[in-house]
């Protein structure tokens, strides 16, 4: 009999992703499944979905290729436990509008975007709300400067076992309650890597449960805190490296959002 494999719900409720031009790779990126009002999507950044520098609208790719299409890995719930499934959804219709949607207000300065799935035959997937109650069903903790959080992505690609991603730390490096440039996003202290964008940040940190007759028993606490979107790249290598986090806050803005043209 094989040992028995425990793995975390917040892990399987990472996505590997990869952007594409029909059938042909673009680059990869992070992505996670929210459900909202019963209806599930997929968030990601909105650099990795309409393929653009978001401050200047320009391609990111060096052919100046746009993606068209996103291949998303994920890890589906079965009777048998689980299984990786591999799904490609359309990211323009046959107008070049796109069929994700952007914050409502701010479009493109929040680097954020959310792909409504409408797949019947994707299964029973683990969406990040979810995953943190599997992990954790006690009250929300609120975040502080120089709190621990992870990322859970994909840097350069990299993936355990197909799907799984790195856990990434990080230390929260400015005030999480107070916007920066006036968006809802803060600041993390951390050594990122190219993949890794739109990724979900998490606090996961164990904290003392009271236990009635039992004292107490130390349990893992986590909590979703926001989409990660990238570095603030450095000059030169001794410069710090700080990440950009946009807050969970954002997303009813961005679910509630427009459609973004390509012809804009």
């Amino acid at each position: 009999m094989g040992k028995r494999v425990t793995i975390s719900p917040l892990s399987i409720s990472s996505m590997f992703i990869e952007l594409l031009y029909d059938d042909i790779s673009l680059g990869s990126g992070s992505a996670f499944y929210l459900k909202n009002n019963n209806r599930l999507y997929l968030i990601s950044n909105w650099h990795n979905y309409s393929g653009r520098n978001p401050k200047t609208r320009k391609p990111i790719h060096k052919e100046c290729a746009i993606p068209n299409k996103v291949k998303v890995y994920s890890y589906n719930e079965t009777d048998q436990g689980f299984a990786i499934e591999e799904k490609v959804y359309d990211l323009l219709d046959n107008n070049e509008i796109s069929t994700w949607y952007e914050h409502c207000e701010l479009g493109s300065k929040v680097d954020v975007a959310a792909l409504p799935i409408n797949d019947e035959d994707l299964g029973d997937v683990i969406d990040i709300e979810r995953a943190i109650e599997l992990v954790d069903p006690y009250d929300s903790e609120t975040i502080k400067i120089s709190d621990s959080l992870f990322i859970l992505g994909y840097p350069f690609g990299l993936r355990v076992n197909d799907s799984l991603p790195i856990w990434k730390s990080a230390t929260v490096a400015s005030e999480p309650e107070i916007d920066c440039g006036s968006v809802p996003m803060f600041y993390i202290d951390t050594a990122t890597k190219a993949g890794m964008s739109g990724a979900p940040v998490i606090m996961y940190r164990k904290r003392a449960i009271p236990i009635f007759g039992d004292g107490k028993s130390s349990v893992y606490h986590a909590e979703f805190i926001g989409i990660y979107s990238g570095r603030v790249i450095p000059r030169d290598l001794i410069e710090v490296q700080l990440g950009k986090v946009w807050k969970k806050s954002c997303l009813p803005s961005v679910l509630n959002g427009s459609k973004y043209s390509y012809f804009a």
